[in-house]
């Protein structure tokens, strides 16, 4: 640049960038296409929309391994991948359901495999924990779940996904006690109770969703006010954000419907820690229910395990009085269903061989290895491996013998009991004694 007189006044120079003359490795490491990234993932999501399988994966096995694709459209491509395969064996049979689950772990694997740093690869974990879940595969899914928590931001969202999938696995270890050899219960149910021990009460997780669909909300109100007049791609983040906001109401919306969520995770830990022989901490559980969710639905049922608690640590009376509690609130219907948790044989456990009856009962109506769930408060030498309790004394009046009631998985034996539930409406009272002894 030169001044009025034509002298210097200073030097410029003007670098131009000639993209023709570029060497990759040295003037330049990676590219990137943002728009067609986008672009196509919505294509695939249309696709899918439309049932259209094989063209939608067809399309994300080539996104996969482009190069010219950011890196986190590569990783959703993966986790969409995974979503696809997955509901495209919804029709299938059992094998065809569990070789897609197969195909979805090794996607979402390879996803997740340069760690959970950012937002794309964090949702690729959690779609990965629910299919560990779903196979059965619960210390996997354990372990990535604390991974993710571990990682996290401490999100309203974050700790919503991270609470139901801690259920989920409960649910899974469950059920997987519930159905597993006799070997493995223990551990199991021990698996399941920490997962359950470790969800949040109902309140908490009430203003965590809250928060979420309001962090939601912001994010589209920012969106919206960022691009008054938004590009295609523009558009399609601001609708993406939306859905997230109306995936997070329809959470929100069921999970206030859901009167029964407090009792219910009460209701699994009392039976974990009945299984494991603590009826100390089931009573604290079952009571848990009574005190804050009377109206629990499955409340015949909490009846009978917090009796069993009672019984278990020597509060017969309360046992006592807890039946009698059920009996002022007696209709049919509750009959029916509490009727086919009580099975009464008589006989005397002091007598030699005095349980014989009850063996033949099992034997008759639930096969050679039924009596597996009586209770432990009245097991004896003569009808189990092991003794729990000292055998009554010889003036014992005990007489009545109980089995765990049916639950989830459980076989339902459908004879009730034999004594007392074919003259239910005219017997309560003594239907009640029966179950109080």
């Amino acid at each position: 640049k030169y001044h009025i007189d034509g002298t210097i006044k200073r030097l410029k120079a003007r670098l131009v960038a000639l993209g023709y003359n570029q060497i990759y490795g040295e003037d330049f490491f990676d590219t990137f296409d943002n728009k067609r990234g986008i672009a196509q993932l919505s294509l695939v999501e249309v696709l899918a929309n439309q049932s259209k399988w094989d063209q939608a994966l067809g399309l994300l096995e080539k996104l996969r391994v482009n190069p010219l694709l950011r890196a986190e459209d590569r990783v959703n491509a993966f986790t969409l991948s995974a979503k696809i395969i997955e509901e495209k064996s919804k029709s299938g049979n059992e094998t065809e359901k569990r070789q897609a689950l197969g195909q979805a772990l090794n996607l979402l694997k390879t996803a997740t495999a340069q760690g959970l740093n950012t937002p794309e690869r964090r949702e690729a974990g959690f779609k990965l924990v629910e299919v560990y879940t779903k196979l059965v595969m619960t210390k996997e899914a354990e372990q990535l779940k604390a991974e993710i928590d571990a990682g996290s931001n401490g999100s309203p969202a974050d700790i919503v996904r991270s609470n139901f999938q801690r259920i989920e696995i409960g649910d899974a270890r469950f059920e997987a006690a519930e159905n597993g050899d006799e070997k493995e219960k223990p551990e199991l149910y021990r698996q399941a109770l920490a997962s359950y021990q470790g969800t949040l009460r109902r309140n908490t997780v009430a203003r965590a969703v809250g928060k979420a669909v309001e962090s939601r909300q912001q994010q589209v109100d920012a969106l919206v006010k960022q691009f008054p007049k938004p590009t295609p791609e523009q558009t399609i983040q601001i609708e993406d954000a939306r859905k997230d906001v109306d995936q997070f109401k329809k959470i929100e919306s069921d999970f206030n419907a859901n009167k029964d969520y407090d009792a219910f995770i009460s209701y699994r830990i009392g039976l974990c820690l009945l299984e494991l022989n603590k009826p100390w901490e089931a009573f604290i559980a079952f009571r848990d229910i009574f005190d804050n969710n009377p109206t629990f639905t499955k409340i015949s049922g909490a009846y009978y395990y917090y009796i069993l608690a009672l019984r278990e640590i020597g509060r017969n009376s309360e046992a006592q009085a807890k039946c009698k509690e059920f009996a002022e609130h007696y209709d049919e219907a509750k009959w029916n269903e509490f009727a086919k948790r009580l099975f009464y044989v008589g006989t005397d456990a002091t007598a030699p061989g005095g349980v014989k009856p009850l063996a033949d009962w099992f034997a008759a109506n639930e096969g050679p290895g039924g009596g597996r769930r009586r209770s432990p408060a009245s097991r004896h030498a003569d009808s189990a491996g092991e003794s729990r309790r000292t055998p009554p004394p010889s003036n014992s009046p005990l007489k009545c013998r109980r089995v765990r009631p049916p639950f989830a998985s459980h076989s339902t034996t459908t004879q009730t009991a034999t004594a007392y539930s074919t003259r239910a409406k005219d017997s309560w009272r003594a239907a009640v004694s029966a179950c109080s002894t």
